[in-house]
């Protein structure tokens, strides 16, 4: 994709952005594994620990489609992990079984 393309594209999204008055607004757009566009390198947004909430909705989604079990080891399912279940992360505000 040449670069007025991706010009264009990063314009489009930032009228969006300015009509919307959003402080920040993050996209990407990939063609045949090649980054063609990007919002920001590293966009950074205040949603304080709202990914704990989503990672548990998830996770309670995969157990209710039998793809794991809360006290399956995290290791079964990621390598290269720590000998933890899902449970108490899932439970814990910091996330974390060990705190």
């Amino acid at each position: 994709m040449d670069t007025d393309v991706a010009e264009a594209i990063e314009a489009h999204f930032q009228r969006i952005q300015d009509r919307i008055h959003a402080p920040q607004l993050a996209f990407g757009l990939r063609v045949e594994r090649e980054t063609v566009a990007l919002s920001h390198p590293l966009p950074l947004f205040r949603i304080a620990s709202m990914t704990k909430s989503f990672t548990a909705a998830a996770v309670l989604l995969l157990r209710d489609r039998g793809a794991l079990q809360l006290d399956q080891p995290i290791a079964e399912l990621v390598s290269n992990w720590f000998p933890w279940s899902l449970r108490p992360p899932i439970r814990r505000p910091s996330a974390c079984a060990i705190c």
